[in-house]
């Protein structure tokens, strides 16, 4: 999987901002699973995949800050593969 931290800066309140990691399938047979957040954060793209060996999916995250507090979150990612996590920050401006 791609980064550890996606980290959006400062997103106008009101307004989106969107960043992506890459979900691969390294091993043999089909890797299926899916990923899950929370508001302020949510998947745009990718929140379910099935990759046969060696694809890989984009998952595309999109910040919506309602304030102008930091946020933290997590996108989870679980898979027959075993899981993983990436945490996410942002602050609304």
């Amino acid at each position: 999987m791609g980064p550890k931290v996606l980290n959006f800066g400062k997103v106008e309140v009101g307004t989106t901002a969107d960043q992506s990691f890459t979900a691969q399938n390294t091993g043999a047979g089909t890797l299926t699973g899916s990923a899950t957040t929370t508001a302020p954060f949510s998947l745009v793209e990718g929140s379910s995949f099935s990759l046969g060996e060696g694809q890989s999916q984009e998952v595309v995250v999109r910040f919506s800050p309602s304030s102008k507090a930091f946020s933290l979150g997590t996108v989870s990612v679980d898979s027959d593969g075993g899981s993983a996590s990436v945490s996410l920050i942002g602050k609304g401006k």
